[in-house]
């Protein structure tokens, strides 16, 4: 895994009035690096939506993230920066415990 380019993704996203009631925008970007063979190709990316709330747009932001970095055909080590505890907890602790337990929840 070390020899493999590397993604460095810095992302952020936001939503004006989150939690409260009513059609609130938001939006998310990223910067995304790629670093390979001592290169580095830049990419900016952004998604808004006209009601949302900033754990769908940190979400979508992640999942545009990473279905333009499949586009490429390539194998990369991503390293994902992102200030989301929702997204962060969900990739660090929830996703690997859905997948200990064969995608259910701990209820069953």
């Amino acid at each position: 895994m070390a020899d493999l380019p590397v993604a460095v993704v810095h992302a952020d996203e936001s939503c004006l009035g989150n939690g409260q009631e009513g059609s609130n925008p938001g939006g998310a970007g990223a910067l995304i690096e790629v670093r390979s063979g001592g290169r580095i190709a830049r990419r900016d990316l952004y998604i808004s939506a006209p009601a949302t709330t900033n754990n769908r747009m940190a979400l979508a932001g992640a999942i545009a993230v990473f279905a333009l970095l499949s586009r490429k055909g390539k194998r990369l080590r991503v390293v994902y920066v992102s200030d989301s505890e929702y997204l962060i907890k969900g990739m660090r602790e929830w996703v690997p415990a859905w997948e200990r337990r064969g995608w259910r929840r701990k209820a069953g």
